[in-house]
């Protein structure tokens, strides 16, 4: 999904040859998508197998956060198709509230996504079946490195999106 994500970067070397804004967006709708439904799909097949051994579901900090990601995905997902229709839906909602709306609730999959799997490493089962060292310690900054350069570029979009609502909030109470 970091890499639906840094689809929408002017640099990015998977979207370089894609010569126009649509491309792009159609490139970060597929990875994003298939993101998405794999992670859907890895949360049910985890409910399942923990409900087939009998195992408590929801228990582990870990696995909260991940429902909480799980949710903002959703929403993020559900979102995105109002940023990737705003022009259609403009008699509804602006465009820049949707783009908005979805660049917030994506962040946030993100983040709480990202944060669930490095709690994930640092539990005692996944330690014992796959550390031999500090393999579990590189994986966990790893993935720090992964938050923070991913999301430098959707960071800086929500915050000029911010300005803008700001400025349309503030001219409409002149």
């Amino acid at each position: 999904m970091a890499e639906g994500i840094l689809a929408m970067y002017k640099r990015n070397t998977l979207t370089l040859l894609a010569d126009s804004k649509g491309k792009k967006t159609l490139i970060h709708w597929i990875l994003q998508t298939s993101g998405g439904v794999l992670a859907i799909v890895g949360i049910v097949v985890q409910i399942i197998s923990r409900f087939r051994l009998g195992k408590p579901h929801f228990s582990l900090i870990h696995s909260i956060i991940g429902l909480i990601s799980f949710i903002f995905l959703i929403l993020s997902i559900i979102s995105g198709c109002s940023a990737l229709y705003s022009i259609e839906l403009k008699r509804y909602l602006k465009p820049i509230f949707s783009k908005f709306i979805h660049n917030l609730l994506a962040i946030i999959a993100f983040v709480t996504g990202i944060i669930s799997v490095i709690i994930a490493y640092d539990t005692k089962s996944w330690a014992k079946k796959h550390d031999p060292g500090n393999v579990r310690v590189l994986m966990m900054w790893l993935l720090a490195f992964i938050i923070i350069f991913t999301l430098i570029g959707p960071i800086k979009t929500l915050w000029n999106h911010l300005k803008t609502i700001t400025n349309i909030v503030k001219s409409r109470n002149k």
